[in-house]
C-alpha cells in the first residue's frame, strides 16, 4: 500500500523506520500522472522480495516551476538511488526502476527479487 506523506518530517520518519523505501516526490503534476506513479509504486511494493515499502510525497511549492517527478530508493533512511521522471509507459518504467534498484542494492550486497503475483 502506497503511503502518502505530507511533509519532509513525515518523509524522514517513514524512510528511517523501514529498511527499504521507494519514494516518489512529485510537484505540479495532474491527478492522472499522480495515479500512474502511485500504480507504479504499488506494483514495485507488491512484487519485491524482501518488501520495498512505498510512499508518495506531493511537494507544495510556492515557486512555479515545471512539473517534477523524482523516484528515490532509501536504505535505512539514506538515499541510495534516484531517477528523475518517468516514461509514462508502465512496462518501461517498471523495467527501468527494477534494474536500477537491483544494481544499486547488489552494490550494497543486498539481494532483491521481483516476483509477479497472480
Amino acid at each position: 500500500m502506497v503511503i502518502e506523506v505530507n511533509s519532509e518530517n513525515e518523509l524522514n520518519e517513514f524512510t528511517s523506520r523501514k529498511h527499504l523505501v521507494l519514494v516518489a516526490m512529485i510537484r505540479g503534476v495532474d491527478e492522472d500522472k499522480k495515479r500512474y506513479v502511485t500504480r507504479l509504486l504499488s506494483i514495485i511494493e507488491e512484487e519485491s522480495e524482501p518488501t520495498i515499502y512505498t510512499a508518495i510525497y506531493t511537494q507544495q511549492s510556492k515557486a512555479l516551476g515545471r512539473p517534477f517527478i523524482e523516484i528515490s530508493l532509501y536504505l535505512d533512511g539514506s538515499r541510495v538511488f534516484s531517477q528523475e521522471g518517468v516514461f509514462e509507459d508502465l512496462e518501461s518504467d517498471l523495467e527501468a526502476l527494477k534494474n536500477g534498484i537491483r544494481e544499486t542494492l547488489r552494490s550494497k550486497a543486498i539481494r532483491i527479487r521481483f516476483v509477479k503475483k497472480g
